[in-house]
């Protein structure tokens, strides 16, 4: 018996660990999500924060349908949770709270809603329920 072994358990989730989307994620943030000049310092900056994590499955998080960058996430974890790295959103987003996941098109440079309801290797972009993005502050009038 060596110590390096452990003993095999059966997993319900494995975590992706050859295939990375980074250089995808790159591309959408340069290319779609934050091209353009004026975007230039928040992509900059993002996408430094990105390289600071050693995460291999990233993915953005949008205001809605819209598609308007509000942060990129990693996912990880048991239970797998997504995890923000950068931009703003809930510091962790657990799965069930995902609403709706997303595809990017390098070709078109454009992301498409997928019809799954479950994460995994192809989605890159997730949104999460309207009414979790303005939470009561104490003492606010409604």
């Amino acid at each position: 018996n060596s110590p390096s072994k452990t003993p095999q358990s059966p997993r319900l989730y494995k975590e992706p660990t050859a295939r990375s989307n980074r250089p995808l994620i790159q591309n959408a943030l340069a290319h779609c999500v934050l091209a353009g000049t004026p975007n230039a310092p928040l992509r900059a900056k993002v996408l430094q924060e990105m390289e600071q994590s050693s995460a291999q499955q990233l993915l953005i998080l949008f205001r809605d349908g819209g598609c308007q960058f509000r942060g990129v996430y990693a996912l990880g974890g048991i239970p797998p949770t997504l995890k923000r790295l950068s931009g703003s959103g809930p510091r962790s987003v657990p799965l069930p709270m995902v609403e709706a996941l997303y595809k990017y098109q390098s070709d078109q440079r454009r992301f498409c809603r997928l019809p799954a309801r479950t994460m995994s290797g192809s989605v890159d972009a997730f949104t999460i329920p309207g009414h979790l993005w303005h939470p009561k502050k104490p003492g606010t009038p409604k």
